[in-house]
């Protein structure tokens, strides 16, 4: 049995390797396209098992796509999540009219991005592997700058070794150089997404400190991370 397919559609390069580096461990083809003509063409060419679909496109905008992807008699059943700016609430309305199957706000979190999908494609994989990673990490919260220990890594999130009490879902930016010896420096922000303070940790293997989810990276960060990940310095094992 071929993998099932996920169409992304948005015009913008760096939105589509965020949602790709969201996908990575998922067993689907993933196909990118940025206007309304090639999504339809794609899908008529090959529907797809899911399509992420921004409200923002160039000429005929997303919400044209969603209602002709819907208003198709070979291509109504496929299920769309339609992302539209946070900024924008009625926005949300807008995109369910259109026939949209489900909804997210930007920034993409990649928690929420792959729980969307998953219910409607049940190989949507929510985890990804991470790899130990010793780095100094100097992160802003709530206007204070601190510092911690990253712990380990992977392309959707961070650990962080740190007695600097945060909160669960509030928002955080961070920076750090990879290790290895390059300077590579990686600038992103975040949200926290679960905590392990000491005393009463929530697990015993790592440090006190807090995991973060990523949500948007500085130009070039989100791929420089995907390809140290890929080939870590050799003195890092996978986890």
């Amino acid at each position: 049995m071929s993998s099932p397919l996920i169409l992304l559609v948005d015009q913008s390069k760096f939105f589509l390797e965020i949602q790709k580096g969201f996908l990575k461990n998922t067993d689907a083809r993933i196909v990118c396209v940025g206007t309304t003509r090639e999504t339809l063409d794609c899908l008529r060419r090959q529907p797809a098992n899911l399509v992420y679909l921004t409200r923002e496109l160039p000429g005929d905008d997303g919400l044209h796509c969603c209602q002709a992807i819907k208003k198709d008699p070979e291509l109504g059943h496929i299920p769309v999540v339609m992302l539209y700016d946070a900024g924008a609430p009625a926005e949300r309305e807008r995109c369910l009219k259109a026939g949209s199957d489900g909804v997210l706000s930007r920034p993409l979190e990649r928690r929420s991005f792959l729980d969307e999908g998953r219910k409607f494609l049940f190989k949507v994989e929510r985890r990804e592997p991470r790899i130990p990673c010793q780095a100094l990490v100097v992160f802003r919260y709530s206007g204070v700058s601190s510092y911690g220990t990253c712990h380990d890594l992977s392309p959707g999130g961070i650990y962080i070794a740190s007695n600097r009490r945060v909160q669960i879902g509030d928002r955080i930016t961070l920076s750090m150089v990879l290790p290895g010896g390059n300077d590579q420096l990686v600038e992103a922000g975040g949200r926290i997404a679960w905590l392990n303070p000491g005393p009463r940790q929530l697990s015993n293997y790592l440090p006190a400190g807090f995991g973060v989810e990523f949500f948007e990276f500085s130009p070039g960060c989100s791929l420089l991370l995907q390809q140290f990940l890929k080939q870590p310095p050799s003195s890092l094992s996978l986890a």
